[in-house]
């Protein structure tokens, strides 16, 4: 009966937070295995999701929203090699997206576990179709993958790396491509320090920090004292240097802690999320820095409380654009739930702790992600424990607000090609309705994802379109035709039969 009235209480004390709608299962139609999501938010409020499915070795899903999570597409698979993605401690595949292309980094065992490299796939189609590459050390093992898009639209891979066979920890590398995934740099060394070396079971963070300049957050191992460093890039060295210490609470722990920093910033600010542990329990903190990171001197816990038994970690953060820094966290509390609260810029205390999940069960929630648009409306996805294991979302937009948002898709529409299946001519038709020119791209996509026709690329106006294309010069086989418009892209198929 204690607990029980414990739990009303707590629930009553999170409720006058921010509010986070009733969450989505977006894992359903595959088994309930699923773990580690992934997700990325275009300005625009296109929310893309990735995870990893277990069952029967392991495969990345995909899945995606135009508008705002209310609805989302089909889920994909983006691996070509089924069964062997992997994943280890709360490290998943990463997703980044630039433009019409989405990007997607995980670690594979198709060739042994002791070969475990890092893999990189890219699809232009709204993951109808992926194109896949192995970026990581041939004859290495790769665990841990962390990817970034930068804002002048480099991507950068960082990984831990091992010995094959004898699992001899190396250090933590990076790979970059300043031409959307084609190409990938030589490995450069995050981690080339002394004394101690990365917590090699802990995940990385990439983080760009306004000026430009890319950090690269890890947790330190000296001794099993694993507080957390960083380093930055030097692009024209093609090196990592300045290590730099962000957390002082000489945290000793002999087992591995599966935690990364979660980094944000904006104008001189960095914030940083991170677990550490106080008289045995873990909990999650709040560390500023206001000379993005030259030194951390305020740290802020997630509640003001003295109540004991309670373990939280796993923090995922993200920023406003008025500064203000918002957190998830798993917290042991009633069986295990997600976590949200704020800080508003110029407090020094944490505000608005909200309950995120929806669900009362004994099972914990888990592997908390946040993401935010460019209405600061705010994106929640995690693993959600009532039936096995799904993917929830949820997000700060209420379901019957969301008609107040200008949609996409009543901006423009895809037709079906005419005649479909031809040979060799068809007919693209699609219709637009806007006030003024829009710029749009109308390219044909082949099934391994890549753009063999640019049918238009311009701006267009109101109205009724017809383009023609002519695919004498192609082989009978499945095409894509793609029209991207204002951040948006529809996408149907077409038969070329010879």
């Amino acid at each position: 009966m204690k607990r029980r009235i414990f739990i009303i209480s707590f629930i009553c004390q999170l409720a006058f937070g921010i509010n986070f709608s009733e969450s989505t299962l977006i894992s359903d139609g595959v088994t309930s295995h699923n773990l580690y999501p992934d997700m990325a938010v275009t300005d625009s409020g296109n929310i893309f999701i990735v995870w990893v499915n277990t069952h029967g070795g392991g495969d990345i899903h995909f899945i995606m929203s135009n508008d705002y999570g209310q609805t989302f597409s089909d889920i994909s698979t983006v691996n070509s090699v089924p069964n062997y993605a992997t994943t280890i401690g709360y490290s998943g595949p990463q997703v980044e997206v630039w433009g019409d292309t989405i990007h997607v980094l995980w670690t594979d065992q198709r060739n042994g576990y002791d070969h475990t490299s890092a893999y990189y796939a890219r699809s232009v189609d709204q993951g109808i179709t992926w194109e896949e590459t192995q970026i990581g050390h041939p004859n290495g093992v790769n665990f841990y993958p962390e990817l970034l898009m930068d804002s002048q639209g480099t991507l950068h891979a960082s990984f831990h790396y091992f010995l094959s066979e004898s699992f001899a920890y190396r250090h933590i590398a990076h790979t970059f491509s300043a031409d959307g995934g084609n190409t990938w740099s030589a490995f450069s060394d995050v981690s080339d320090y002394e004394p101690g070396e990365p917590c090699d079971c802990c995940p990385i963070d990439l983080h760009e920090l306004p000026n430009g300049q890319l950090i690269s957050g890890f947790r330190n191992n000296v001794s099993n004292i694993r507080d957390m460093y960083s380093t930055l890039w030097n692009p024209e060295q093609n090196s990592w240097s300045n290590l730099s210490r962000m957390s002082y609470d000489d945290f000793f722990i002999s087992y591995c802690p599966t935690n990364c920093p979660a980094l944000v910033s904006q104008d001189s600010t960095l914030g940083m999320a991170y677990m550490t542990e106080i008289n045995g329990e873990s909990r999650v903190f709040l560390s500023l820095s206001e000379g993005l990171g030259d030194t951390f001197s305020v740290v802020l816990p997630m509640e003001m409380t003295s109540e004991t038994n309670i373990y939280q970690s796993h923090p995922a953060a993200t920023i406003t654009s008025n500064g203000n820094i918002h957190i998830l966290w798993e917290d042991s509390r009633n069986g295990g739930d997600i976590l949200y609260g704020k800080r508003e810029i110029g407090q020094n205390y944490i505000t608005d702790i909200t309950t995120v999940n929806d669900s009362l069960t004994s099972s914990p929630e888990i592997a908390p992600k946040l993401g935010k648009d460019a209405n600061d409306n705010l994106y929640a996805v995690w693993v959600d424990r009532r039936m096995g294991r799904h993917i929830r979302f949820s997000s700060t937009i209420a379901p019957d607000l969301s008609t107040k948002f200008e949609n996409i898709p009543s901006l423009f529409k895809l037709l079906e090609p005419f005649p479909n299946p031809f040979n060799p001519i068809t007919t693209i038709r699609f219709n637009v309705d806007v006030e003024k020119e829009l710029f749009a791209s109308l390219n044909v996509i082949d099934i391994r994802g890549r753009i063999v026709e640019i049918l238009l690329k311009d701006f267009i106006e109101s109205g009724q379109h017809e383009i023609q294309w002519d695919a004498s010069t192609y082989s009978s086989g499945i095409f894509f035709i793609s029209l991207t418009a204002n951040g948006q892209t529809k996408t149907v198929k077409s038969v070329l039969v010879k």
